[in-house]
């Protein structure tokens, strides 16, 4: 049936089948069936939720697209439950309903007709009249619709105030059927229980739902969510008047209501404000301040020299004898301080033998008959370790026995086994794991941190190796000396050169593996990027493009950010395909055989921030994504709810790589990284080529990323806690 309203036209029919919905923003194509059309129309329209046999009515214009013909544009569509005995087939078969495909179906309206849904809502004993329905699929069948009709009578309220369908069905996942009360009185829970839903998301809600500018419960809920993004950004704490200072800002309020809320807030638990060892106080949320107070507590009760029963030098000749090999007066001295000490740090760049000292660690542990562990923060840390130590490593957390729903279950009451533990890539540890760490370790047990000091700490809070260094009292050996077979790489004399801040020279030549390609501008170092990934480097050095070459980038927008580089890359490195299966969720294309990284921890996974794998398989009907992290063990299921856990990964940011090693890595610099480019951060991309690192950009922002050697400075009070004498803070 179709009408004409004023130049608009108003069309009515049942929907046969959902080709297209984007759960993002509601955009859907619908084949139509539509009285006195011959052939199913195709509709387009926003909708807030579609299933096949619904009745639309919508109101808008016919079109010709130039790919897909003519179509029915909806400026306005509304949705109803069928009332054709096929439609309600359809509807009931549309996968909405548990156990209930097309054949029960059809046995289900044959019985019932128009009145099928009255008796699933009122009567629903009577479903086992139907042939094939029993006591147990009756209640199967009524439970399934009872929680759908639920599902979309939220999912009806949230869309009508401005939230899109994928975060909708996320916010019934998490609250269930007490998912509207929840919105209602406490819009504000939604950025801090669920992923994907930010503070601005949360407070458009509960301005919608008439919650005041000054109410006190979005003042509050505005200084956790600074306080959060201090924490993303690095910072334990923040000073209080910077806290109110950018609370105001971001509320668009005066200060003086602000300051009045921090108190509040501090008052009733949601945050501390502490000082330490002389330092201004600082305002954290209150998991932060015990993890850096215990961090600091346990470092202070573990130093302490334990000597090995053996002599030291006569077990060290004994290992450089039994592994054949001569160590360097370098090397000797920071296994002689290790040895002797219960906690100690080793330190230095690439080349300078930190590997060779920590194997031979170990043997020597393991010659005193000790039980030694290894782990390191992320799961490509951990596989390099056990390469590197011979031995088996585990991450972090997986070493904690972490669970979702209990948090790590090894502690101080349950503590780890063993005597000895070494924790690799240290500078990626943040405060909370660090803090987890240390309580599990049992109190006589020696552990030996490795790390180079001069890479990006890590992206949690906290600046925990850097703190741990400029205390006085930990036992630091730093390794500088760079051996003649590393040094023949000009991939670490190049790394060793930006540390002491000079641009090293990197002028293309034979057989070099470190090379800088001047450009002109972003897109043409763009352009010089994509034929390198895609056609010089596969061909020149025999490998496979997605598995072998990783491009790193320091920013996420822009031309040469992370998001511009990967669809570049994604449609040079797989292309479309008709064989190919794709799925668009969260504004991004997922195809099969695309490289993803996960970005946030998912215990439920047991995958986490920064792993990276390949999409082995999608499905459409209902949306699922499989992804393989690791070859030879089971690929990893995304419902499609759960798809902005994924980013494709042809390019990742610097801080991104951290923890891993690549073959090839091909490194983007452009001015346009300006705020970023910072020697710290150049010197960790340059050390994650393996094999070969190609650097491409503009001179400027090469020389200016290796003269600029300030970082942002991260608001904490660890190394104040470690300098201070009193060992109760």
């Amino acid at each position: 049936m179709a009408e004409n309203h004023g130049g608009d036209e108003v069309l009515a029919g049942d929907v046969e089948r959902v080709t297209y919905f984007n759960e993002d923003n509601g955009f859907a194509v619908l084949r139509v069936a539509v009285q006195r059309h011959r052939e199913p129309v195709t509709v387009t329209c926003r909708v807030v939720a579609v299933r096949a046999g619904e009745r639309l009515r919508a109101r808008g214009r016919w079109v010709e697209d130039k790919q897909f013909g003519r179509q029915f544009k909806a400026e306005d569509a509304h949705l109803s439950e069928p009332h054709s005995a096929e439609g309600l087939v359809r509807f009931l078969s549309s996968g909405m309903i548990d156990g209930v495909g097309p054949k029960l179906a059809e046995r289900i309206v044959a019985k019932f007709g128009a009145d099928v849904l009255r008796v699933l809502d009122k009567e629903s004993a009577r479903l086992e009249e139907v042939d094939g329905v029993g006591r147990k699929k009756r209640r199967e069948i009524k439970e399934s619709w009872e929680r759908q009709r639920a599902v979309r009578e939220v999912m009806v309220f949230l869309h009508a105030h401005g939230v899109s369908a994928a975060r909708a069905q996320r916010i019934v996942k998490m609250y269930g059927e007490e998912a509207r009360e929840v919105v209602e009185k406490s819009p504000y829970r939604l950025a801090e229980d669920i992923f994907g839903i930010g503070f601005r998301t949360a407070d458009e809600l509960a301005g919608r739902l008439g919650l005041g500018s000054d109410s006190a419960e979005r003042l509050e809920a505005g200084l956790r969510h600074v306080l959060q993004r201090a924490r993303d950004e690095g910072h334990s704490g923040l000073p209080r008047q910077r806290l109110v200072a950018v609370g105001a800002e971001l509320l668009g309020v005066d200060e003086g209501p602000v300051a009045a809320a921090v108190d509040s807030l501090v008052a009733r638990g949601g945050a501390v404000e502490n000082a330490a060892g002389g330092a201004g106080p600082l305002v954290y949320l209150p998991d932060l301040l015990r993890a850096e107070t215990r961090v600091a507590r346990e470092l202070h009760g573990r130093v302490a020299e334990v000597p090995l029963c053996e002599d030291g030098d006569a077990l060290l000749e004994r290992i450089e004898a039994k592994e054949g090999m001569e160590l360097a007066e370098g090397q000797r001295a920071a296994l002689q301080l290790t040895m002797r000490e219960r906690v100690a740090v080793i330190t230095g760049g690439p080349g300078v033998g930190k590997t060779t000292v920590l194997r031979c660690w170990l043997r020597m542990m393991q010659s005193q008959h000790l039980h030694c562990v290894l782990a390191a923060p992320t799961g490509r840390a951990s596989r390099r370790l056990a390469e590197a130590a011979g031995g088996e490593a585990s991450t972090l957390h997986r070493l904690l026995q972490y669970q979702p729903a209990h948090g790590f279950t090894r502690h101080r009451g349950n503590p780890l086994e063993g005597d000895c533990f070494v924790v690799d890539e240290v500078s990626m540890v943040d405060l909370p794991l660090m803090a987890a760490f240390l309580s599990a370790v049992p109190t006589e047990a020696r552990i030996l941190f490795v790390g180079d000091a001069d890479q990006l700490p890590s992206v949690g809070p906290g600046s925990v190796l850097a703190d741990m260094l400029s205390w006085e009292g930990m036992p630091v050996a730093r390794m500088t000396e760079v051996f003649r077979q590393a040094a023949s790489s000009r991939i670490v004399s190049a790394a060793h050169e930006i540390r002491q801040g000079r641009v090293p020279d990197l002028e293309p030549k034979a057989g070099q593996d470190c090379i800088f390609l001047p450009r002109d501008d972003a897109e043409s170092t763009l352009a010089t990027l994509l034929h390198l990934v895609g056609e010089r480097l596969p061909k020149g050095l025999d490998l496979d493009a997605l598995q072998d070459i990783q491009v790193i980038t320091p920013m996420n927008r822009g031309v040469l950010g992370t998001a511009t580089l990967n669809r570049e890359l994604q449609r040079t490195l797989n292309p479309a395909d008709p064989f190919k299966r794709e799925i668009e969720r969260f504004g991004q294309l997922l195809r099969r055989g695309d490289k993803v990284i996960q970005v946030r921890n998912n215990y439920d996974k047991n995958v986490f921030n920064g792993d990276i794998g390949r999409v082995a398989e999608i499905e459409e009907d209902p949306a699922r994504v499989w992804v393989r992290f690791e070859e030879g063990k089971p690929p990893v299921e995304y419902l499609a709810d759960e798809l902005d856990e994924l980013r494709l990964a042809y390019a990742i940011t610097i801080h991104k790589s951290q923890g891993s090693e690549f073959p090839v890595v091909v490194l983007a610099l452009d001015t346009s990284h300006f705020m970023l480019l910072r020697r710290r951060l150049l010197y960790t991309g340059l050390t994650r080529g393996r094999r070969q690192v190609v650097v491409v950009g503009r001179t400027k922002a090469w020389e200016t990323a290796v003269r600029q050697d300030g970082d942002q400075a991260r608001f904490g009070l660890l190394g104040a806690r470690l300098r201070h004498s009193d060992r109760r803070s």
